[in-house]
């Protein structure tokens, strides 16, 4: 889960039944194997849709789906756990954090509306933790796990990934409305490091060999520059220190092979 990350020991037990597929009323889901149903479905759901190619972070999306957020937080609260073995238990409780962290990204911390570092898709590093820390969107590109130069296979791969930035970022444009002075100024240097990346990976060597500049170009024509007005609002235009592209996190060991 990208809102609110947690490792959930009944993942590796999911059972791949779709969210419309659960027909039984709330008051038959009593069992463990019903909770493991409903783990599918939720997942399912926390995934958000996609809207021109990019996940669909707009109110709208969120408005709509809202009473199936319920539907699926009231099945939880059907379950009598009571009588379950512990590790069990604990398994609702963790669906049941997930719901909560869900829930409360939507009402109250709004990523997608307050910081500009919920847009940045390239990771050129592996993260210490299993998931990243902060908030993410659903389409992240880890560019620390291709090796380069690219194979045909990776650079078909990279491109794929890679087309999500440009609808990611003109959704961007409509959604950050929020007035979050220090997220502005912070989750702009990560946009401007993200352009410099796609600017490294364009003047590569090994990329140039084997990659089309068109994604690379499309992606870049969508972020901003420290002289397109209206990148941020005016007053959070101020100058940010760039941040390099090469940037480690301590502990980790393996970053983009290209950004070395």
């Amino acid at each position: 889960m990208r809102f609110a990350s947690v490792t959930v020991a009944i993942i590796l037990m999911s059972v791949p039944v779709g969210f419309a597929a659960a027909t039984e009323s709330v008051d038959m889901a009593t069992s463990y194997d019903d909770l493991l149903v409903l783990f599918a479905d939720w997942r399912e759901f926390e995934s958000p849709p996609l809207l021109d190619g990019a996940p669909d972070y707009t109110a709208k999306q969120f408005a709509a789906r809202r009473d199936d957020f319920l539907q699926l937080r009231e099945r939880l609260d059907a379950f009598d756990i009571e009588d379950w073995p512990i590790p069990q238990q604990v398994d609702w409780h963790l669906v049941r954090a997930e719901m909560n962290g869900y829930d409360f990204n939507e009402r109250v911390l709004q990523p997608w509306t307050r910081d500009p570092a919920f847009y940045n898709t390239i990771w050129t590093y592996r993260s210490d933790v299993p998931g990243h820390e902060g908030p993410t969107h659903h389409a992240l590109v880890e560019l620390w796990t291709y090796e380069f130069p690219l194979s045909a296979s990776e650079q078909q791969r990279l491109t794929s990934e890679l087309a999500v930035i440009p609808p990611l970022m003109k959704q961007a444009r409509g959604n950050l409305t929020g007035n979050a002075r220090d997220l502005w100024v912070t989750g702009i240097r990560d946009i401007r490091g993200q352009r410099a990346v796609l600017a490294e990976l364009e003047e590569s060597s090994a990329t140039r060999r084997v990659m089309s500049y068109r994604a690379l170009s499309r992606c870049q024509k969508q972020l901003p520059t420290s002289s397109s007005p209206g990148s941020r609002p005016k007053q959070n235009r101020r100058r940010v220190r760039r941040v390099s592209a090469r940037t480690t996190t301590p502990g980790t060991s393996k970053t983009c092979t290209l950004c070395r």
